[in-house]
Order: C-alpha cells, then structure tokens, then sequence
C-alpha cells in the first residue's frame, strides 16, 4: 500500500519527469542553436511551477496547507467566525458533511470534518487561557439520547493550531434552542435561549468549567 503522503506526491512527480524528459530530447535536437533550448527550458521550468501551484491550492481544498490566498473560504461557506487573528469557517461538502477550517493571521493552521448539521459557530475564549475554543451548535442523537436534538460542542487548539474535541456536550439544563457568547467577560459566558417542559423561555449562562459546562445564573432576557 502507498501512504497517503505519497499519493498525493505522485501526481505532480510523474508530470515534472514527463516534462523534464521532454526538454531533454528537445534539447538534443536542437544542440546547434543554444538560445532556443535556453527559452524552451525556461517555459518547460513555468509549467512545472504553475502545475505545481495548482497541485498545492487542490491541497489546501482537501485540508492541506498551502498559501494564504488560497485560504479565503469559498462561495459554499456556511458559517464564519473570527476573534483577534484567528478565523474559522465552515465548508459545505457534497456528501452533506462539512468541513471545518481554522486560520491564524491568514494561513489555514487545520481542517476537520463536521458529521452533523450546524446552526452555529463562534469563537470565543472561555477559559483563562489566550487561546479561543471554538464553539459549534449541532444537531445529533446521542448513546443515551436518541431523539435528535440541538446541542453544543468545543474544540480546542491543541499546541495552538490543531482543531481537538474538548467537550462534545449531551445536553444542558433544559432543552436547546440556541445560544451566543458573552465576550464581556474573561472567561467568556455561553447565553442559551432553552425551553422547559411546559414549552416556557428560559435564558441561561454557562462557563466552562473542568469537563463540561457549568450553571452561571440566569440571563437577563433583551
């Protein structure tokens, strides 16, 4: 079996031999006129260099990393967030998942896919630390909660730029309508708009707190 890595090296590697061994026979038919195989040289040199260019921006779709301009999210973005010199969107895919991308001041830090529908996404800095986690709503059953519902999930940036589960939350107090960040604080606080059993509005605040979100109060509803 060929690694991944190697794969997709392969591509780009048989094209530079193919070109490299057309200049070459090129070039010996052509020994009696040195300017010529200069300029044909020169322009076979322009096509390795835009076919490598183009194998690099289809990386960075795929979730590699490339240059920064080839980080601006594309039309099919869904949802987008951004906080200081980090930003994150989401991409839609054709096999109804998703992919979610992270950039730090302009150049794609990590990709990973989403395998649930999305209603939000925030970046937000909910512990002491400077690092943000990101904030994703989704909707999904779980173990020991079939029905599908609204729930809450964050990442983390694990060594400052890889996107990891940090708490992939069940359920909170009641049931999930949506919710927003509070940046007034540091820590930031996570505003719910829930609902009780009688279909009553509750407006709640949660912090995180160790492994998972903790109760901080009641909100003031706008």
């Amino acid at each position: 079996m060929v690694p991944t890595r190697m794969r997709t090296l392969i591509p780009p590697l048989l094209c530079c031999l193919t070109l490299l061994s057309c200049s070459l026979k090129e070039g010996g038919e052509n020994r009696a006129d040195p300017a010529t195989d200069s300029v044909k040289i020169a322009q076979k040199r322009a096509e390795i260099r835009a076919m490598m260019q183009n194998h690099a921006r289809m990386k960075v779709r795929s979730g590699g990393q490339g240059d920064a301009e080839s980080h601006t999210p594309k039309p099919d973005t869904l949802f987008s967030a951004t906080l200081g010199t980090y930003f994150t969107w989401l991409e839609g895919r054709q096999d109804s998942l998703q992919n979610l991308h992270l950039s730090i001041g302009g150049r794609e830090a990590d990709c990973i896919v989403i395998r649930h529908p999305v209603y939000r996404l925030e970046l937000a800095r909910l512990t002491a630390d400077s690092l943000p986690q990101i904030v994703i709503g989704v909707e999904n059953s779980t173990r020991y909660w079939h029905q599908k519902a609204r729930r809450i999930h964050i990442y983390r940036l694990y060594h400052g730029r890889y996107i990891r589960p940090l708490w992939l939350g069940s359920r909170v107090g009641y049931r999930l309508q949506d919710f927003h960040i509070l940046h007034d604080s540091l820590p930031a606080l996570i505003h719910t708009e829930e609902t009780d059993s009688l279909g009553n509005p509750l407006h709640l605040l949660y912090r995180l707190q160790g492994f998972g979100l903790q109760y901080a109060g009641r909100a003031q509803e706008n």
